[in-house]
């Protein structure tokens, strides 16, 4: 019934805005229509008054009489005017208005028996929907009571079933509550851990910053004390092949001194023989004193010896 009243609320709901819609082409043609005579009667009094004005100037124009104002028709007289002396497009407006509304109608007209047929099929399947629900009214008071009793006992059955589930909802809940208390104090436990061990993280972050910065120090220190070393290496190997330079001309010089005395004492032996023979020393005295003389060839050496050069022998360094 409902969608019934709906349908038909629509149908005439349609019906009018055709019948507006038609109203308002009418209104609109009549007002073009209006429109039109005004343009007209403008255009007949604009040339009444050129011709009124050439009559007047000409010497031989008859003297017309003054038009009388005309007073402005009613709203019924312009309709009545404007329906008689209506254009041919106003009337095919209305024309095509009535045909539009002619076939609306005679479209409803052809469907109102599909939506009987329809409304009646809803309103069955309504009633049998609705039958079910409402047997009370139909039945007797024993009937109705029995029928209430078995209401009772199935919401009774259900109202147990339900209880049952709720008991287990809440034991379900206290378990995860329990749980989630239990989940909480471990998280609580974790945060600490987490935050005590940041704090040592941010301790042994800051000793191995402190460590870090004295290790690059040391390694600064060490690099600077190993470029001094180097320096100090070098030096000392370019005095230690001066040295050694120094110490093979000692050498040198000395194997020199000792050829010298060599050759001096072979000299002296020489000059000593040769002496004898000058003097006719005797042979044994000439030996003995050659002996002598032969026995402390250090004063003759020394007295001839060249003094060796100022400068560190054996195995002194500079330090």
């Amino acid at each position: 019934r409902a969608s019934r009243a709906a349908n038909r609320a629509s149908l005439v709901a349609v019906a009018e805005s055709a019948e507006e819609a038609s109203a308002a082409a009418e209104e609109a043609a009549l007002a073009a229509a209006r429109e039109e005579e005004k343009k007209e009667e403008q255009k007949r009094k604009e040339d009444l008054e050129a011709a009124h004005v050439e009559d007047a100037d000409s010497p031989t124009a008859p003297v017309q009489p003054p038009i009388a104002p005309v007073s402005p028709p009613t709203e019924a007289a312009a309709r009545k005017e404007s329906a008689q002396a209506a254009p041919a497009e106003v009337q095919e407006v209305r024309r095509v208005c009535n045909a539009s509304r002619a076939a609306t109608k005679a479209q409803l007209m052809q469907q109102r028996p599909a939506r009987e047929k329809a409304w009646k099929k809803q309103e069955a399947l309504e009633d049998a929907f609705i039958l079910q629900y409402t047997d009370c009214a139909f039945s007797t008071g024993e009937e109705h009571l029995k029928q209430i009793w078995e209401n009772i006992q199935s919401v009774m059955d259900t109202n147990v079933d339900l209880q049952e589930h709720l008991a287990e909802q809440s034991s379900a809940m206290r378990e995860l509550k329990r749980e989630h208390a239990k989940i909480l104090e471990e998280w609580k436990g974790v945060d600490v851990k987490v935050a005590k061990t940041r704090k040592q993280q941010a301790e042994a972050e800051a000793r191995y910053r402190e460590v870090r910065e004295q290790r690059l120090a040391d390694e600064r220190a060490l690099r600077d004390k190993e470029a001094a070393l180097r320096e100090r290496l070098v030096v000392l190997n370019k005095d230690k092949a001066r040295m050694e330079e120094q110490r093979r001309d000692e050498e040198r010089q000395l194997q020199q001194y000792e050829e010298l005395k060599a050759s001096l004492g072979r000299q002296l032996m020489h000059l000593r023989l040769r002496r004898a023979e000058f003097l006719d020393i005797p042979v044994s005295v000439a030996g003995m004193s050659q002996r002598s003389e032969l026995g402390a060839p250090s004063e003759a050496a020394s007295a001839v010896a060249i003094r060796p050069p100022a400068g560190p022998r054996g195995g002194a360094r500079p330090v």
